[in-house]
């Protein structure tokens, strides 16, 4: 009886995640990167020319390996996941 219990659990929760989350995670449509890889044909490619010099602007020591993409919060900051268990959330 247990065993079915937590197997119809785990299914609930299965079908949230799978039908409820992708609907949740989805940004506003007027927005300028509205979706993952920005467009519906997920090319990941920005309408916006980026430098074209290479110069390294800024740059912060982790107490090890970065190991996640960056992500920019609501607040502008920057942040990423280090091997030394920290989250780094960085700013100008």
């Amino acid at each position: 009886m247990k065993r079915r219990l937590y197997l119809g659990m785990a299914m609930s929760c299965f079908m949230a995640v799978l039908f409820v989350l992708p609907l949740l995670a989805q940004l506003d449509p007027n927005s300028p990167w509205p979706m993952f890889h920005g467009n519906a044909q997920h090319t990941g490619q920005s309408a916006y020319t980026g430098s074209q010099t290479g110069t390294l602007l800024w740059s912060y020591q982790t107490g090890s390996y970065v190991f996640s993409p960056p992500a920019i919060g609501f607040d502008g900051r920057v942040y990423v996941g280090s091997l030394d268990s920290s989250i780094y959330g960085l700013n100008s």
